[in-house]
């Protein structure tokens, strides 16, 4: 499957970018609490291509800034995980160029985005959106548990 954009009415979900135009490895850094490296674009575009994981940055509507990472991992036949990793404080106001526009938080931003993403779960995935397992494997590995 290629990626897609997904509209969270106020937010919007967009492919991963590091390019000339767009970088979100600074934000992907604050999110994990570490360094990205450039690498990491490549893994989310296989992932997205063997339907391992698929993972959005979260921008509000009149920006391209990530505020967000989210992901969709699919477990077993008739679920999937869906994770939100802010990036930074999710109290933090996003600042806008229009005053009009209501405040809103990274915090409204990340539950937008997983009202988005459990829609699309459901719909275009056909599965059950349940929590994310609690064990730090890389997205979609097996945990020790579910191993035969």
């Amino acid at each position: 499957m290629e990626p897609i954009e997904l509209n969270a009415g106020r937010f919007h979900l967009r492919p991963l970018r590091h390019d000339d135009r767009v970088d979100d490895i600074p934000a992907l850094s604050r999110a994990y609490g570490r360094g990205v490296y450039p690498e990491y674009f490549a893994d989310a575009a296989a992932d997205w291509a063997a339907d391992r994981a698929y993972r959005w940055a979260v921008a509000e509507g009149t920006r391209v800034e990530l505020l967000a990472e989210l992901t969709v991992t699919p477990v077993g036949e008739d679920h999937a995980e869906i994770t939100v990793r802010a990036a930074g404080d999710p109290a933090r106001v996003i600042e806008v160029d229009d005053p009009a526009l209501p405040e809103v938080t990274v915090a409204d931003a990340c539950a937008a985005a997983k009202e988005a993403a459990t829609g699309w779960v459901e719909g275009a995935l056909g599965r059950a959106a349940v929590a994310p397992r609690p064990y730090p494997a890389h997205p979609g590995d097996p945990r020790p548990v579910d191993r035969g």
